[in-house]
């Protein structure tokens, strides 16, 4: 049963407790990375250098990619492009480019985006601190989500991650207002720009639909501002998002070679779709246990248990690991078998995606708030099974 935020005595300290090892997690971050920079370079090493991981400094994921996106912006050749679209075409989602743009990101005025993206962070922990307080997450659960690392590393890393994050937040704690199906604009204005933003967003549309569906199954039918809402922002995530969605997860499209060259726990995908067992299993049960071997491994990648993607370091691996094994795989497992329903359709869109293409753990950024909050239900259950275990031995 969700709670308000101040409904318990003993929340209210730790709540602040919480904020304030967020902001003071994010802020030194910040202070020691402007004083001594970190080598940002994921595929092969973490070292202490000068120039990179640095709020002074151009560093990001696919940074280049956004530059020359905000580049086309300000040319007007993006615009160009949207007025000559066609059926079928890919179209750049303008968000992030265009805060380049506005804030002139670049080689030696990195400093004003870099201040924008702490702003967002700090949003980020203190928006859903509040959301988790009010559904009633234990003080010390709430410190941790103020001091989850994956958060204050993409502050630095900058590109789409933290601003859809951002965004994620604001619809996810507008569309749980009871009258959200009869009062859209808050949510839809947030759906919006997610769209605007990456291509996840069809995540998020997609949970919109079947939460559509299931309330006017149920009786509780929206109005129809809700339902032409929902058909536009739906029309505009197709045309956006799902050419582009396609070709990445196809591979006989153009694109979805991509994830080929990548591996999975030092295996092909092409190899898990073609068979592990093959000479050794009649096909009939070699495919489908290598296929669910393949769900399996892109499941711990996207949790962030990944081993060999794009020959990760020791060090970068070892800085994952903590977090996957200890809160996303958990929390995945608790809200798969626990979870409130709507909970569980979204984590499990949000996981969809990655298994028909790449699966990183920086696409769980949006939902890792809620995968804490259920891995705090699955240690709490262990806990107890434990005691009661415990119990059990001492009365016998």
């Amino acid at each position: 049963m969700r709670q308000g935020i101040f409904s318990t005595f003993d929340r209210l300290p730790w709540l602040a407790i919480a904020i304030g090892a967020a902001l003071v997690a994010r802020f030194g971050a910040f202070g020691y990375l402007s004083l001594w920079p970190i080598r940002f370079d994921p595929y092969k090493s973490w070292s202490l250098r000068a120039r990179l991981l640095s709020p002074f400094d151009v560093v990001g994921i696919d940074i280049e990619q956004y530059i020359y996106d905000a580049e086309r912006l300000s040319d007007g050749s993006w615009l160009a492009e949207i007025l000559d679209y066609s059926w079928g075409q890919s179209i750049l989602p303008p968000l992030t480019p265009a805060l380049l743009w506005l804030f002139d990101y670049g080689p030696g005025h990195a400093l004003p985006l870099s201040l924008f993206w702490l702003m967002l962070s700090c949003l980020w922990a203190i928006g859903w601190l509040l959301v988790l307080a009010k559904r009633g997450m234990s003080g010390p659960w709430l410190a941790v989500v103020g001091l989850l690392p994956t958060p204050v590393f993409y502050q630095f890393a900058i590109g789409t991650d933290l601003p859809f994050a951002v965004l994620f937040l604001a619809f996810y704690a507008s569309y749980l207002r009871d009258d959200a199906l009869r009062v859209p604009w808050i949510w839809a204005l947030a759906l919006m720009l997610l769209t605007a933003t990456r291509s996840a967003a069809v995540s998020v549309l997609a949970f919109v639909i079947l939460d559509t569906a299931h309330a006017t199954w149920q009786g509780r039918r929206p109005t129809g501002t809700t339902l032409f809402v929902v058909g536009a922002l739906a029309f505009l995530g197709m045309i956006v998002h799902l050419p582009w969605l396609f070709g990445f997860m196809v591979p006989s499209m153009p694109g979805g070679a991509e994830v080929e060259p990548y591996t999975f726990f030092g295996v092909t995908e092409a190899a898990y779709r073609a068979g592990l067992f093959a000479g050794t299993l009649p096909a009939a049960i070699d495919l489908p246990l290598s296929w669910a071997a393949l769900i399996v491994a892109k499941t711990l990648y996207f949790c962030g248990f990944r081993l060999s993607f794009e020959t990760l370091s020791i060090v970068s691996v070892a800085s994952r690991l903590p977090v996957a094994v200890a809160i996303t795989i958990p929390g995945l497992i608790w809200c798969f078998a626990r979870g409130e329903w709507r909970d569980r359709l979204m984590v499990l869109l949000f996981l969809a995606p990655t298994l028909g293409g790449l699966a990183q753990e920086r696409y769980n950024l949006p939902i890792l708030p809620l995968l804490v909050l259920y891995a705090a239900g699955f240690w709490r259950a262990a806990w107890r099974f434990v005691a009661d275990r415990k119990r059990t031995s001492a009365s016998a």
